[in-house]
């Protein structure tokens, strides 16, 4: 019984100390908005100035940002097309979850005119054709193509044809 009572102090006195350390943060939690149109806002990032603490709202605009060590912060939102917006002194404490709304203004960007041009970047290359036309009086033997002995060779290459009338 002895023994049994000393390994349950035991367990017990290892135990204590994880469920406090477990109490010592708290949490951020909360929502993006657009301030204009009250659309919920994606991706955009929410930080905890000067820490590595920090999350991105979801398809919902939601975030959270867990296990924050208790102390005062400032939160700063960010999102491409809106103004940054930053909260100063938030105090996170054991335990507890702040929760916020949070409303993005939107901001007008602009860009420079685009010009697009197009250019021709090299001569066109034609494709050499050649067409000739012969009459009954010609001479078949002043025609080398026409020798009956070239005839042959000529009818095997592909793309030359030989007609006779």
């Amino acid at each position: 019984m002895k023994n049994f009572l000393f390994y349950l102090n035991i367990i017990l006195i290892s135990i204590l100390p994880a469920t406090l350390f477990a109490q010592a943060t708290g949490s951020i939690s909360g929502t993006v908005k657009d301030k204009n149109t009250q659309e919920l806002l994606f991706g955009a990032t929410v930080l905890l100035e000067g820490t590595g603490f920090g999350a991105v709202a979801d398809v919902d605009g939601s975030f959270q940002i867990k296990n924050i060590p208790p102390k005062s912060y400032n939160l700063k939102v960010q999102l491409l097309g809106y103004e940054p917006l930053t909260i100063f002194n938030i105090v996170v404490t054991s335990g507890n979850v702040k929760t916020f709304n949070l409303e993005l203004q939107s901001v007008e960007t602009k860009v420079d005119e685009v010009v697009i041009t197009k250019r021709n970047f090299g001569k066109k290359t034609e494709t050499p054709l050649s067409v000739q036309s012969l009459s009954a009086e010609c001479e078949p033997q002043a025609m080398p193509l026409l020798n009956s002995a070239h005839q042959p060779s000529l009818l095997s290459d592909v793309g030359l044809f030989l007609f006779s009338t």
